[in-house]
């Protein structure tokens, strides 16, 4: 991994940047940071350990958006004058003429012009269709105006109401009490902050960062380096970071994902009122099982320099934070044991490619994290570089980051973990979607809103998991050691290795679908298992249909046969690496012995094997819409026919055929059929002919209550 740079006097290297921080000051590059003028920041940062020296450089290289000709929108017609009419009449007109989210035929459109190219800033992605909604398709609300005359490029009545903001504001004016017209970069942000200060909620934000993604300048410019760039240590790196960016290093500190800890979330349920958890302390799932006995090897996935300390947490230096690990380019960066970089891996031009965060450097450690890539099912490598048909939000057009939903505040990171119960918030398909997100006022478009309060999202919108490669959904350890060949399947993948056990592989897999309500019950090391004999949820969604909170979701179930204290009644951990570990020794004995010591819980040398379950909520992979499931997929019989369809809708529709029925029927066509398991989740029969839930219920359900995970009270 060796790059570009070579022994010489002086090298250009950069700074990296750290996830989620203020990265540049609002005013200008770097304007206001004191290393530009303070002059104790200009010396060099010494050594730690190595030969070379890194010094911030005093002036701020100049440094422009590229291009911004190139990113010029194609010429529009300037409206010489617009009508002059009465808002609340337009909205009315515009309202008669049932203008709205149909005529939209761009969902999402890029913002942007040479007026409004930034140094600062990369472009707005705009979702048209979803502010259509929110907003009730009052189109009047923002297109306050239309041309006196038709445009060339709009000769369509319908159209000329809805122009484009940049065939009137063309100007160059900055603010609206000017005689020229605003210009377009200041008519958006007029218009949108001001509607969303009237809206004042979250999911209407105002600051910067909310709508724009940073631009990252060149590092290679900001930083020299003196001497020879191989002896470098990576916390003399960080140390050189944190000269511009001062208060991300105690940041990251402070967060999950450096700490491995945390509270335990509010939609964390644990046994014994436990008030903290984590990897680093309970946490413990039947993949590699827990990272007690191997910190060496598991903090090759931890943003820090070095491994767990002797009291037991990470360092709290911040010069310990590796901040590359986060911000590399692709190919640049990786990192081995002890979570220090790789012994190949050339700091200085790693560090001068940083940027902004991506698929590719999150997913070097959370599509592999604890059993190999694609254990969650909708998280694997394939999503560095994947098409609309994997995942229409990563691939296509859109090609979303994956902190476009997983906002970062104070490098605290949005979203809620399958297997580990710290949160630091929670990402939900609303922040960006309406509520009722079906355009349309036709029938089907109001019976798809209606499902909303049943259906979770990606339920119809990840119809099957593990699209384009193999994900691993069981994993036996009782056979470690039992054979001395390794076994692969037709692609490749294990299923039986002599140090690890079975596997079981599946590709393009049907969830399984349950109650959710986003609360989970959790199994923590040390908790007591009332039978052994019986299968144990490590995870396990506590909704159900008589709860109004709950919604029909979907799960990827993971398997496994682990270990567990036949005589304390509890799952153990394993010491998994080295030459004392089970993946060496192929013993049980010895490599529990070292890991329970290390936990702090009694081992009885009696060893029992437990079979296990783990469940993840699929939230990646969404399928573009005409790839969701279809009303006869999960009503099979009840729409298996025109006939039947009408019989069956006619409950409702007084015996009146919708004419929508012929469009359910052929859209579902050559499908897969009876997706839903009505009886598994408590309905009599298909609601379409039993009725709701809150009428199915009173037929003395099997699944009428929330199940729990099977631990002792």
């Amino acid at each position: 991994m060796k790059g570009k740079s070579v022994v010489t006097i002086i090298i250009t290297l950069a700074a990296c940047l750290t996830a989620g921080a203020a990265l540049i000051p609002a005013m200008g590059p770097f304007t206001e940071l004191a290393i530009a003028s303070s002059p104790e920041a200009a010396e060099p940062a010494p050594p730690s350990g190595g030969g070379a020296q890194l010094t911030p450089k005093q002036i701020y290289p100049a440094w422009e958006a590229p291009d911004k000709e190139a990113i010029a929108l194609e010429a529009s017609h300037r409206v010489v004058e617009a009508s002059s009419e009465n808002p609340v009449k337009r909205a009315l007109r515009l309202r008669k003429m049932k203008l709205g989210v149909e005529d939209i035929y761009e969902p999402v459109v890029e913002l942007n012009s040479p007026d409004m190219a930034t140094d600062l800033y990369k472009p707005v992605r705009f979702m048209m269709k979803e502010h259509a909604l929110r907003m009730e398709s009052d189109c009047a609300a923002c297109h306050h105006k239309t041309p006196a005359e038709p445009l060339p490029e709009l000769q369509d009545a319908r159209a000329m109401e809805t122009a484009s903001c940049q065939t009137c504001h063309s100007g160059d004016a900055p603010m609206e009490d000017t005689n020229d017209r605003l210009s377009l970069k200041a008519a958006y942000h007029q218009q949108c902050i001001s509607c969303h200060e009237e809206a004042a909620t979250e999911k209407a934000p105002v600051n910067c960062t909310s709508c724009h993604r940073r631009n990252v300048p060149n590092h290679e410019e900001l930083f020299t380096v003196t001497g020879d760039p191989e002896s470098i240590e990576p916390t003399q790196m960080t140390r050189l970071c944190l000269e511009c960016h001062p208060k991300a290093g105690d940041e990251m500190l402070k967060s999950a994902h450096y700490s491995w800890d945390g509270p335990v979330s509010e939609w964390t349920v644990m046994e014994n009122d436990q008030k903290e958890t984590g990897k680093r302390l309970n946490a413990i799932n039947n993949n590699c099982i827990s990272p007690f006995g191997d910190w060496d090897a598991c903090t090759k996935c931890h943003p820090g320099y070095g491994t767990r300390e002797a009291d037991g947490e990470f360092s709290s230096a911040p010069e310990h934070v590796d901040c590359i690990v986060c911000h590399a380019e692709a190919d640049t960066y990786a990192k081995g044991k002890k979570g220090m970089p790789e012994s190949d891996v050339d700091l200085a031009w790693a560090a001068g490619m940083v940027g902004n965060t991506s698929r590719d450097s999150c997913g070097s450690c959370h599509y592999k994290a604890g059993g190999g890539n694609g254990k969650k099912g909708t998280l694997y490598n394939a999503l560095n570089s994947p098409d609309r048909e994997l995942d229409v939000h990563m691939g296509g057009k859109y090609d979303m980051s994956c902190a476009d939903c997983h906002k970062a505040k104070q490098h605290k990171i949005p979203g809620r973990h399958s297997s580990v119960g710290v949160s630091e918030g929670v990402v939900e398909c609303t922040d960006c979607h309406a509520a009722e997100p079906h355009a349309g006022d036709d029938l089907l478009a109001g019976h798809l809103n209606s499902h909303v309060d049943d259906i979770a999202c990606a339920t119809c919108h990840i119809p099957t998991y593990s699209r384009a490669q193999e994900t691993r959904d069981m994993w036996d350890w009782r056979t470690v050691g039992e054979g001395e060949e390794i076994i692969k399947n037709e692609a490749g993948n294990p299923v039986y290795l002599p140090d690890e056990g079975t596997f079981r592989w599946k590709k393009n897999v049907r969830p399984h679908y349950d109650w959710d309500n986003g609360y989970t019950q959790r199994y923590a090391l040390g908790d007591k298992i009332d039978d052994m004999t019986k299968p144990l949820s490590l995870s396990r969604n506590l909704g159900a249909i008589d709860d109004p909170a709950s919604k029909i979701g979907p799960f990827k179930l993971f398997q496994g046969w682990q270990p567990a204290d036949a005589e304390n009644r509890y799952l153990v951990v394993p010491k998994n690496t080295g030459h004392d570990g089970i993946w060496e020794t192929k013993k049980w004995e010895n490599p529990i012995a070292l890991a329970m010591e290390e936990i702090g819980l009694p081992f009885s040398g009696k060893i029992a094997f437990v079979e296990t379950e783990l469940r993840f909520r699929p939230r990646h992979e969404v399928a573009p819409k005409e790839n969701a499931l279809t009303c006869t997929q999960c009503h099979t019989t009840a729409l298996a026919t025109e006939e039947v369809a009408a019989d069956s809708c006619g409950r409702c529709h007084n015996q009146n055929k919708p004419k929508e029925i012929g469009q359910m029927i052929q859209k579902g066509k050559d499908r897969a059929a009876h997706y839903m398991p009505w009886d598994e989740l408590g309905y009599p029969g298909d609601p379409i002919k039993t009725g709701g839930r809150f009428r199915a219920q009173k037929q003395q359900s099997p699944k009428a209550a929330a199940v729990t995970p099977r631990v002792s009270e």
